[in-house]
């Protein structure tokens, strides 16, 4: 099990696990993924899709314990049906720390609710913390790891912004972003907050 906070592994990861990588540019798996590598993060990346297979150039494990070493945050890009499953990977690998990009859960009604509360239990019991799902991803400036999805070249100001991170949402961030601002210290989207509350991400 990974020793480190839930929130250093979220925000200084020394390697990820993205988990639903895609060579489709029309998808979430190909977009967040090109903006992780776009924005210069330094650790190792370890891109899994079922199919295998290579992103432009870099391998995609058919499975998380085919990855050649450990991370310390997975991504998780992979349908609703299949997040618990994603998590349990996680929970095998000894990840902590997980974002959840996958919308379609408590944000849908009855259905989606129940489907989250079991994700929700599935990664309580593999000892993992979440942000999410439905969550556009998160930002760190400090110390210049993690841009996912944000734009790579960026002028930080004092503020923090705190806001839900559906994609009804967006437009703030794309009037902030195209301006050329950005938020020097780490900031997540709560997304639905299955599990990350945003006290404790204020708190951290």
């Amino acid at each position: 099990m990974n020793s480190r906070s839930f929130f250093t592994s979220l925000f200084e990861p020394r390697a990820i696990a993205f988990i639903g990588a895609s060579t489709s540019p029309a998808k979430w798996g190909f977009n967040i993924l090109h903006h992780l590598f776009r924005g210069g993060y330094e650790g190792p990346v370890y891109a899994v899709n079922a199919k295998g297979g290579d992103w432009f150039g870099r391998p995609m494990y058919r499975n998380l314990a085919n990855a050649p070493g450990s991370a310390d945050l997975a991504v998780i890009v992979v349908p609703k049906e299949k997040v618990a499953d994603a998590l349990r990977d996680c929970g095998a690998a000894g990840i902590s720390a997980a974002v959840v990009i996958t919308a379609g859960f408590g944000e849908t009604g009855v259905p989606g609710q129940a489907l989250e509360e079991e994700v929700l239990r599935v990664a309580r019991a593999c000892g993992i913390r979440m942000v999410g799902p439905n969550t556009m991803g998160i930002y760190s400036a400090y110390p210049r790891r993690i841009r996912a999805p944000w734009p790579a070249a960026l002028r930080c100001f004092a503020p923090s912004v705190d806001r839900q991170t559906s994609s009804s949402r967006k437009p703030s961030t794309r009037w902030l972003t195209s301006r050329g601002f950005c938020f020097p210290s780490p900031r997540s989207g709560a997304g639905v907050s299955a599990s990350l509350r945003r006290a404790e991400a204020w708190e951290s």
